[in-house]
């Protein structure tokens, strides 16, 4: 309730999901950002959360 400001526990655990759905998207769009790590994306994980950032390239030499 204090973390989130708010003055009952329902509108508490409410505004928490609110929070979860919200910051999921923003990490979504963290992961597709072009400058993104692989460090960043592990300082944006969570327990609930687990977020990978690879770079793959090819090289074609035909």
């Amino acid at each position: 309730m204090t973390a989130l400001d708010e003055n009952t526990k329902t509108a508490a655990v409410l505004a928490a999901c609110e929070h979860a759905r919200q910051d999921r998207r923003a990490k979504e769009q963290a992961l597709a950002h072009p400058d993104m790590t692989p460090e960043l994306a592990e300082i944006l994980s969570t327990s609930a959360i687990q977020l990978h950032y690879e770079i793959t390239a090819t090289v074609d030499t035909a």
